[in-house]
C-alpha cells in the first residue's frame, strides 16, 4: 500500500509539473530559411577593410546572388543543396559565378558549408536565449584578409536574440524577424561581432559583421573609449541587405 501511494504521489507530481509548465512553441529552421531548388536571394553588400597601418582601404560595394541550383544528396531526414554564388559590382554588370557551396537541411538544423568551413546557421529550438556551437571547426583558425592574417571566428557563440521582431530593412517592412547573434566579444585589442536577421518565409534579410584587431601602437590603453574604426589596424566591417528574392 505504501509503495502504491508513493507511486501515485510521484505520478501526480510529474503530471502537475507538466501541466503547470508552459513551453512556447518553436518554429523549424526552414520557417525562417526556406529551401528548395530554384530559390534565390540577391543582396547589396558593402564593406570597409583596414590594413596593418590602420588605413581604411577603398570602400567596396557590390551585389551577391545566392541560388539553390540542385540537390546534391538526399537521405531520410537530410537534404543537401548546391548553393551557387555570383557577384557583380554594378547593377548593369553581368553575374559572375564566384563560389559553389552547399546548404544542408536537417531535421532540426540548417548547415552552410563555405569551402572547408561548416556553419550550423540555425538549430532548434528557435527560442530567445537558445545557444549552440555554430562553427564546426577550430575557433582560432587563421584566415587571410587582404594579405592580413586574422582569427575571424575567435570567441564566437551562437544565440537566438529575438523572435517575432518587426523592422524595416532595405525599405521593406518585415513583421516577423528571427535575430541570431554569432559573436559579440571584445577586449582592448580585438572585436568580434556578427549578427543575422531572418524573415519568416523569406530567409536572410540582413547581416552585419565587425572583425577588428589592433595593438594601438603597442599601447592599447591609449585607445580605451575610442570607436573601433578609429584605431583598427586590420580587419573589416561588412553589411549585407536583401534587395530581391523569390
Amino acid at each position: 500500500m505504501r509503495f502504491w501511494i508513493l507511486g501515485l504521489c510521484l505520478a501526480f507530481t510529474v503530471v502537475s509539473c507538466e501541466e503547470g509548465t508552459v513551453i512556447p512553441p518553436s518554429d523549424s529552421p526552414e520557417t525562417y530559411h526556406p529551401l528548395g531548388v530554384g530559390k534565390y536571394w540577391i543582396y547589396q553588400v558593402d564593406s570597409l577593410m583596414y590594413d596593418d597601418l590602420g588605413d581604411v582601404l577603398c570602400p567596396t560595394s557590390g551585389f551577391v546572388r545566392e541560388e539553390l541550383t540542385s540537390v546534391l544528396s538526399e537521405e531520410a531526414l537530410t537534404t543537401v543543396y548546391v548553393l551557387e554564388r555570383s557577384y557583380k559590382r554594378e547593377e548593369s554588370d553581368p553575374w559572375t559565378i564566384t563560389d559553389i557551396w552547399t546548404l544542408t537541411q536537417g531535421r532540426d538544423f540548417i548547415q552552410r558549408s563555405e569551402e572547408n568551413l561548416r556553419f550550423v546557421k540555425m538549430k532548434t529550438p528557435l527560442r530567445v536565449g537558445n545557444t549552440w556551437e555554430g562553427n564546426q571547426f577550430e575557433s582560432d583558425l587563421i584566415l587571410t584578409v587582404k594579405d592580413e592574417a586574422i582569427a575571424i571566428y575567435k570567441n564566437w557563440a551562437y544565440e537566438v536574440l529575438e523572435v517575432g521582431v518587426q523592422e524595416q530593412i532595405g525599405g521593406v517592412n518585415y513583421d516577423d524577424l528571427l535575430v541570431l547573434q554569432q559573436a559579440d566579444d571584445e577586449n582592448l585589442i580585438e572585436r568580434r561581432f556578427s549578427i543575422e536577421k531572418y524573415a519568416r518565409d523569406v530567409g536572410l534579410v540582413y547581416r552585419e559583421m565587425e572583425i577588428y584587431d589592433s595593438q594601438c601602437n603597442d599601447n592599447p590603453v591609449d585607445c580605451v573609449g575610442l570607436p573601433w574604426p578609429e584605431f583598427a589596424e586590420r580587419g573589416y566591417r561588412l553589411t549585407q541587405v536583401l534587395i530581391e528574392h523569390n
